[in-house]
Parts: structure tokens; sequence; C-alpha cells
């Protein structure tokens, strides 16, 4: 119950952190992808509520040193790069990824745990913003190597 109730934490706290990335990223590309991933963000956020209902327990945020101090690490990185520097959108990138890998594994256990429980309509919802979790991963290891990446080197 923990780790979901950190992972709804995580889930409602990064919606706001990733639309204040959006202010500091140079492409518009890394823009509209950290858009369209937070709406994905914000369903992730009513698929947990749902879970919670249908486990008949209160929703809680509960914070997680390991979440708090990755988005120190974003907000750090933001304030030791230039402005319109493509070097700051990498960097970015994979602190961003980091958070999506971690909220991978979360999902992937937990949607592992509910099938040993027979909770199968948890299982599928869980496993749902897994996949999502997953795009989004290719979405940005994409945009990084065929185009931030590239254009950062040559900064």
């Amino acid at each position: 119950m923990e780790e979901l109730k950190g992972l709804y934490w995580l889930e409602s706290h990064w919606i706001t952190t990733q639309r204040e990335l959006e202010e500091f990223v140079v492409s518009d590309e890394l823009r509209v992808t950290l858009r369209s991933h937070n709406l994905l963000n914000m369903e992730a956020v009513l698929r947990l509520e749902k879970i919670f209902n249908l486990m008949n327990v209160n929703i809680a945020h509960e914070s997680s040193r390991f979440v708090d101090d990755l988005i120190y690490e974003i907000r750090r990185k933001i304030n030791i790069t230039r402005e319109d520097s493509m070097v700051r959108d990498a960097a970015l990138i994979i602190d961003v990824q980091k958070v999506i890998h971690f909220t991978i594994a979360a999902y992937g256990s937990l949607a592992t745990l509910a099938q040993l429980m027979n909770q199968q309509e948890i299982r599928d919802l869980l496993q749902t913003t897994l996949h999502e979790k997953k795009v989004n991963d290719v979405e940005l290891t994409a945009l990084a190597e065929n185009f931030t990446n590239l254009k950062a080197a040559n900064e």
C-alpha cells in the first residue's frame, strides 16, 4: 500500500513539475513531448484514484525522498545550464527518464502483485499506465538520439 501511495504522490507532484519544466526547455520538440506526457500523467492519477476506490482505501499523499531528490536534481541542472542551450534539454531528458524508469519499475511490480492477488481490474489499470510509461521512455530516447543530443554535441 505504501508503494501505491508513494506512486500517487509522485504522479500528482510530477504533473506540476513537468509544467514547470516546460518553461525551461529550449526546443519546441521537447516541450510538446512533455505536454503530451503530462496529459497521460493526469490519466495515471485518475487510474490510481480508481484503484484506491476499488480497494476502499483513502487517498493519501506519501512523499518520497528518492523522488524529492530527483526533482531537486532537475532544478539544479536548470540553474547550472545556459537558457538557450540544448545541453539543458539533453540533461532534462536524462532526468525525466530517471523518473519514468522509477515509475516503470513501480507500476510493473505493483501490476505483478495485483495479478498474484487475483485483482485483475487493478492489474489492468496498472498495466495501462505501465504501457504508457514505456512508450514515454521510447519517445524521449528517440528525441534524445535523433535530435537533442546531436544539437547539444554541436554547441
